[in-house]
């Protein structure tokens, strides 16, 4: 089910970013700031949320809700093999 609340709402490129920053442990103060600060979620609050800027109890349910699964991706991400369309179990053959 996807999220639909105002962390939700805003651009990929942000959630990236603060799904980056959580990882590395930022304080939700120092987030909340940033957040607040950005002119795309200003507009993106001011727009579907009446300018009701981004609070500690919606940083909290991303946390737990979606923060947590782009966890779980990350991880998965990393579990998988990477695989090359080039073999490279043949020897180079030189003219």
């Amino acid at each position: 089910m996807p999220a639909n609340g105002k962390i939700a709402s805003l651009p990929r490129q942000i959630r990236e970013q603060l799904n980056n920053r959580l990882d590395h442990g930022e304080d939700g103060p120092i987030l909340l700031a940033w957040l607040n600060g950005l002119p795309e979620v200003k507009a993106v609050v001011a727009h579907k949320f009446g300018g009701w800027p981004i609070n500690g109890m919606n940083l909290n349910r991303w946390r737990e809700g979606e923060f947590r699964r782009w966890q779980e991706q990350q991880g998965q991400a990393l579990e998988k093999p990477m695989h090359s369309p080039l073999s490279f179990n043949h020897p180079f053959k030189h003219s």
